[in-house]
């Protein structure tokens, strides 16, 4: 099963947190079992955030809720895809550089980055 990791950071807008995490845990093969509803899922997602604790915001960073991530930055490394989610303060680009900077980084399959406040190239070359 593919493995995505989804990143929150500190100040994440609840929309774009809940888009990813809608999309792909929602989506089933369309091979199924006779007289089940749905296929398996294709998924195996993961939240993992910055800390243990991140402040999800609404519409002009207004602080809305409270998240708890199962998950950590440094769990994000074996999956095959991670999702990085931009956020206004910039954090996402830290997080992306603490990731990148574990000697296991290398393995990482591919980044997908949500929102245009993060850099790619920036976020990666700034770990060196």
């Amino acid at each position: 099963m593919h493995r995505i990791a989804v990143l929150v950071v500190d100040g994440i807008h609840s929309f774009d947190l809940s888009m990813p995490l809608q999309v792909f845990s929602t989506a089933h093969s369309l091979e199924k079992e006779p007289g089940e509803l749905f296929g398996p899922r294709l998924y195996d997602l993961r939240v993992c955030g910055e800390a243990r604790e991140v402040v999800v915001a609404g519409v002009g960073g207004v602080e809305m809720f409270g998240c708890t991530p199962p998950y950590t930055l440094a769990d994000a490394l074996d999956s095959d895809t991670i999702v990085v989610i931009g956020a206004t303060s910039g954090r996402a680009s830290s997080a992306l550089r603490q990731l990148c900077a574990c000697p296991s980084a290398s393995s990482m399959a591919s980044i997908s980055f949500i929102a245009p406040q993060i850099s790619p190239i920036s976020a990666i070359s700034a770990q060196s």
